[in-house]
């Protein structure tokens, strides 16, 4: 058996590190947005296609003001080992949360399809591919092509951002019998992103597996509510495997592995009641991730021996995990997740205060460790006048005390669901937003508003 952790640090000190947004928001009540759809195919599912015959919400502006950046014709990428990461999450992309971009839920609803909104993606395909395979197809492209763009990508470099974090389900990899993920040409745009991220910026990338076969926390982020079969079940282990494998070859083929991550879980968990807390996983779970993960290890040094696997912790903290690997030979760092939305008692006022000494005791002792997702969003009293003190803390602190941060997420479009205090989500979730805000500098610069440089 694996030996249960002690609570960490942060937890003891009274900072709560908690959960995924969706985790906290599977009622979100956004108001539908007029638009019109139709039911068929687009017309083309290249990549290079902007277009399609399904118009949905309009997304926030993204017009490319990046004329000032020059790309280079090579890069040279710094290892895993020493990088700082200041990044972004392309999160709702190619795999669709409610609670980030509520809009494109509303569309069976709209189409007469369904009296109810979907709760998760799994829901949402079902009930489109029963009225036609080909208008999920027509669904799912348009978000592929239109909702990521590289005028995204432009602005987010204008801005500093030198990473990007691409949570994928694992149907854009493997088609699973039984499963109502859309398996279609995903990697087709995944990779028209990430090439043009990489050969013009120099971006890291981390491509991760958000959801497993089966289910790999029993919510929508794991596949989809209620399903929590993963574990210990050969058959979903072998399509998982093969998911990694088909990652993997992706990477491969990219003109920069080096500046890849692969990430083949996120916030795994059997015990739903437990989640985001130490007590989420079971001792046998720990067991049956970390030889997952050995054996993820094994597929990346033979089909991609410049690509870092990227661990994430699970809320259990990567000191934990560390104990199970050899820093020597395993090509591997950490990532940890850092909230303080429902961080009981969390003030926005004194949040800043607090960023610091949470960094401080979050890393692995012999690996490094990322913070893979952040926000701005606190638990109580949250003002628009406080974001840029906040967001200057954890990017100072992220890359201080670990190897650096990565936002959630670049585009959120929920402006509808409030916080505890001014404004709504979209205003402490949205990338984009914060820079139209003002809350970004250009460059991504840190001036003395960052509360824990002293």
């Amino acid at each position: 058996m694996l030996p249960r952790p002690v609570l960490s640090a942060a937890a003891a000190a009274g900072v709560v590190v908690v959960g995924a947004i969706s985790v906290f928001s599977a009622a979100v009540s956004a108001a539908p947005q007029p638009a019109t759809y139709a039911c068929t195919p687009a017309a083309s599912t290249t990549a290079s296609s902007q277009t399609s015959s399904l118009v949905h919400y309009t997304l926030p502006a993204a017009t490319s003001t990046a004329s000032s950046s020059t790309p280079s014709a090579t890069h040279t990428f710094e290892s895993w080992s020493t990088f700082k990461a200041n990044g972004v999450n392309l999160g709702s992309w190619l795999e669709i949360e409610l609670s980030l971009t509520p809009q494109i839920f509303d569309i069976p609803v709209t189409l007469g399809l369904t009296d109810s909104v979907p709760s998760d993606e799994w829901t949402f395909s079902e009930i489109l591919a029963a009225s036609s395979p080909e208008l999920l197809e027509s669904v799912m492209v348009d978000r592929y092509a239109n909702f990521i763009t590289k005028a995204h990508i432009d602005k987010l470099a204008l801005y500093g951002v030198d990473t990007l974090r691409i949570p994928t389900t694992y149907a854009a990899w493997v088609k699973v019998p039984g499963s109502a993920l859309y398996h279609g040409n995903q990697s087709v745009y995944l990779a028209d992103i990430c090439d043009y991220a990489v050969e013009t910026y120099g971006m890291h990338i981390v491509i991760g597996h958000h959801s497993l076969p089966g289910g790999v926390n029993s919510l929508n982020i794991g596949e989809a509510y209620g399903h929590g079969d993963w574990f210990f079940n050969e058959t979903n282990w072998n399509y998982s495997l093969d998911a990694v494998n088909a990652t993997l070859k992706f990477i491969a083929e990219r003109s920069y592995p080096e500046a890849y991550g692969f990430s083949p879980f996120n916030e795994a968990s059997n015990n739903l009641t437990g989640f985001a807390t130490e007590y989420g996983l079971s001792d046998d779970a720990r067991a049956y991730l970390v030889d997952y993960a050995k054996t993820v290890l094994a597929y990346a040094k033979e089909l991609a021996p410049e690509t870092t696997v990227v661990f994430q912790d699970c809320f259990i903290g990567a000191t934990y995990w560390e104990q199970f690997f050899d820093a020597a030979t395993d090509n591997l760092i950490f990532d940890t997740h850092i909230y303080f939305f429902e961080a009981s008692g969390t003030y926005a006022k004194y949040a800043n205060w607090s960023v610091c000494g949470t960094a401080e005791v979050m890393g692995a002792k012999n690996f490094p460790t990322v913070v893979g997702e952040w926000s701005l969003h606190v638990k109580y009293n949250n003002t628009l006048a406080g974001r840029q003190a906040l967001f200057q803390s954890q990017v100072y602190a992220w890359k201080e005390y670990l190897a650096g941060g990565l936002f959630w997420t670049a585009v959120f479009t929920d402006n509808t669901t409030t916080v505890s205090g001014e404004g709504t989500k979209a205003d402490y979730w949205s990338y984009m937003n914060l820079i139209d805000a003002g809350v970004v500098n250009v460059g991504g610069t840190i001036d003395d508003s960052a509360a824990c440089i002293w």
